[in-house]
């Protein structure tokens, strides 16, 4: 059968349509399969990245809770420091109180001992002086063999070998019982012979720049 030219023409302009779609087809098959290649790529980068967003998450709430740890830590220590230096604070004051009470009742104890002995003196040579007699020592002269200036013997012992008083002092020189037995002596003051009391005393007396041991020393100026 021949077609006509009409005929003819219609079938070449149907192929033609045919031909287009199809081509359109695999236009839009290849376009649908990059978008979906696209997709899919878009899907893993996303869950990449949401992976390591969670994993910065947690990185970070475990250094925020170890931040507050160590804080909660520091401001302990702190409290600890500050509890610490307060209680030495307290322990010093008290200290320094206490050795201040106690300088206080030694220039106490030894102003007393110092006015005792001043008292006897005048005593004694008020008796003297009253009954016109010479006054008598008991044991050696006051006036004689002493290896500090005899006016603070004088004031400290009148120049008696006494025995201890009520802060432990005792003989010529009223040597506390802790310096004396520093100085090599032994027991008290009182119960050594006058030579060795007279060689402590020399020793502690050093020439006038131990003369702080004696109080009187400064009530009758040989310092």
């Amino acid at each position: 059968m021949v077609l006509d030219s009409n005929g003819f023409k219609d079938l070449l302009e149907r192929l033609t349509y045919l031909r287009d779609a199809q081509q359109q087809q695999q236009a839009i098959i290849s376009m649908t399969r990059q978008a979906k290649a696209q997709a899919e790529a878009a899907a893993k980068r996303l869950a990449i990245l949401e992976s390591n967003d969670k994993e910065i998450t947690i990185a970070t709430t475990q250094r925020v809770l170890a931040l507050a740890s160590m804080n909660s830590l520091l401001h302990s220590k702190e409290a600890a420091l500050q509890y610490a230096r307060a209680a030495q604070q307290d322990a010093l004051a008290a200290s320094r109180a206490r050795g201040s009470a106690l300088r206080a009742e030694i220039a106490q104890v030894q102003a007393e001992q110092a006015a005792a002995a001043r008292a006897a003196a005048q005593q004694a040579a008020a008796a003297a002086a009253g009954s016109g007699a010479t006054p008598t020592a008991v044991g050696p002269a006051p006036s004689g063999g002493w290896t500090i200036p005899q006016q603070v013997v004088q004031c400290e012992s009148g120049g008696q070998n006494l025995t201890p008083n009520g802060a432990g002092a005792s003989g010529y020189y009223q040597f506390m019982p802790g310096t004396w037995n520093n100085y090599g002596g032994y027991g008290q003051a009182y119960q050594a012979p006058k030579s060795l009391q007279d060689q402590r005393a020399q020793q502690l007396w050093n020439g006038g720049a131990g003369a702080s041991n004696w109080v009187c020393a400064g009530i009758v100026g040989a310092q």
